[in-house]
C-alpha cells in the first residue's frame, strides 16, 4: 500500500480511516480521504494505483466479507 501513500499523499491517520466505500473505481480512479476536524478530500488515482486496489478490494471482499474495511491476517482457506 505504499503506492497508494505516494499517489495520494495520505496522512496515515488518513489512510487508516479507508472504508471501501471511499474507493471510486471506473474511467475516473478516486478515493476519498478523511482529515482531522471532519475534512474530506478526494484525490485522483493512477491507473496502476486502482489495479492495486481493485485486487485489494476482491481479496478482502471474497476471503473477509465480515470486515471489508481491514485486510485479513492469515490468508484465505
Amino acid at each position: 500500500m505504499f503506492v497508494l501513500l505516494y499517489n495520494t499523499g495520505a496522512w496515515v491517520s488518513e489512510m487508516i480511516g479507508i472504508r471501501v466505500a471511499d474507493v471510486t473505481l471506473g474511467a475516473t480512479s478516486s478515493l476519498r480521504l478523511h482529515g482531522k476536524g471532519r475534512k474530506q478530500r478526494t484525490v485522483p488515482l493512477w491507473k496502476e494505483t486502482a489495479a492495486e486496489i481493485r485486487g485489494w478490494v476482491k481479496y478482502i471482499l471474497t476471503c473477509a466479507p465480515s470486515t471489508p474495511s481491514c485486510p485479513p491476517v492469515a490468508e484465505c482457506p
